[in-house]
């Protein structure tokens, strides 16, 4: 008994193989029918006759080629593993032949290498060389354990451990701005037990393709945090103050960016009164005409004595024009001749655009 439990104990400390595996003592058929060859044909005596046999379905002997191809185990039966490029503004790259799985990004190169790093340190992994003039980045060893208790106590085919190191490269492309990244692996080693040497193994494709995916999920999710990010800085109540533009004429500045205070004052500008005849991003102009505040015609409104519909500013046309102010906007109001609104004039306009620019927006209803 003591001897079976000492036994026991060194096949745990020494994680060999001796109970499972090709060379233990509970041997795995399943790859046994790649030695399979073809029994000698029935042998007659020279004294009887031979029977007519027939070979309907003959097997042909194989090329010495035959050989170089894998079977059984080394014969990977997995389906493909596939690019998730499914984002917006990326794909994958087909038009080229590359080292490894690529994909074509519509972004800036500094953009995509910040990607890449902040990806390697969100996930704990190492980074043995950078260089941003070429834009390549490897990794060091990333090590992938698969050690178990039944396999150190009865040993496995399978290896104990795997390690890679993998290399990004972000390249141009003649397609404008788009630019592509490209994941090959530059080190696959493998940890059997029993042995205490890394050994170097040739590398799957779908490996490589896994890991590519890893750095894809991280982009996506990445790229939905900051759509969150802008849906929630237009939604935002945006202060609206009286300023003063360069030549000391009376103006509006919005705490906010030109992008989003130009999509707040087109939902606004209808609400108090005015129709959007025209517009400009690129010039950063809204050219309207003034109708009045459409108020509301029922009985019970016109009890409502302290509400008022007056008109802010006469009726006619005007132009809005917008333009950035470091983080803010500076917006400027000229009537049909070109002037600036007198000081009043604006005043009475800013008090109603204040009080719409105040409100937190719901989405592409309106404010709320």
């Amino acid at each position: 008994m003591l001897r079976v439990i000492v036994l026991m104990m060194v096949a745990l400390v020494s994680g060999c193989s001796w109970i499972y595996g090709e060379n233990g003592l509970v041997k795995s058929h399943e790859y046994e029918f790649v030695k399979a060859e073809l029994d000698k044909p029935l042998q007659v005596p020279e004294t009887l006759d031979a029977p007519q046999v027939v070979d309907e379905f003959p097997v042909p002997d194989l090329p010495p080629s035959a050989s170089a191809f894998p079977v059984g185990k080394e014969l990977n039966d997995m389906p493909p593993t596939l690019l998730l490029a499914v984002g917006q503004g990326m794909g994958v790259e087909t038009r080229i032949k590359a080292p490894g799985p690529t994909v074509w990004f519509d972004e800036r190169e500094i953009v995509m290498w910040q990607a890449i790093k902040d990806f390697l340190a969100v996930r704990g992994y190492p980074v043995a060389m950078e260089d941003r003039h070429e834009a390549i980045l490897e990794t060091d060893w990333l090590v992938e354990e698969n050690e178990s208790l039944w396999a150190r106590v009865f040993g496995s085919d399978e290896p104990k451990a795997v390690r890679d190191k993998y290399r990004f490269a972000i390249t141009g492309t003649e397609r404008g701005k788009q630019k592509l990244l490209t994941v090959t692996n530059v080190g696959h080693e493998v940890l059997y037990y029993g042995n205490e040497q890394w050994q170097r193994e040739p590398v799957s494709q779908s490996r490589v393709v896994e890991f590519m995916n890893q750095f894809l999920g991280y982009w996506a999710e990445q790229q939905d945090l900051q759509a969150l990010r802008r849906v929630e800085q237009y939604a935002r109540a945006i202060e609206l103050r009286l300023g003063r533009d360069e030549k000391e004429n009376p103006a509006m500045i919005a705490d906010a960016s030109f992008k989003i205070t130009w999509s707040r004052l087109g939902k606004v500008l209808p609400v108090v009164g005015f129709e959007v005849d025209d517009r400009d991003s690129v010039l950063g102009v809204y050219d309207v005409s003034y109708v009045g505040r459409k108020g509301d015609s029922s009985w019970l409104s016109s009890l409502a004595f302290w509400s008022s519909d007056e008109d802010i500013l006469d009726k006619g046309e005007y132009r809005f024009q917008l333009s950035s102010k470091g983080d803010s906007t500076l917006i400027r109001v000229v009537n049909e001749e070109g002037r600036p609104l007198p000081e009043d004039k604006l005043k009475a306009l800013y008090e109603v655009l204040e009080e719409q620019f105040s409100l937190r927006q719901s989405g592409p209803g309106g404010p709320r």
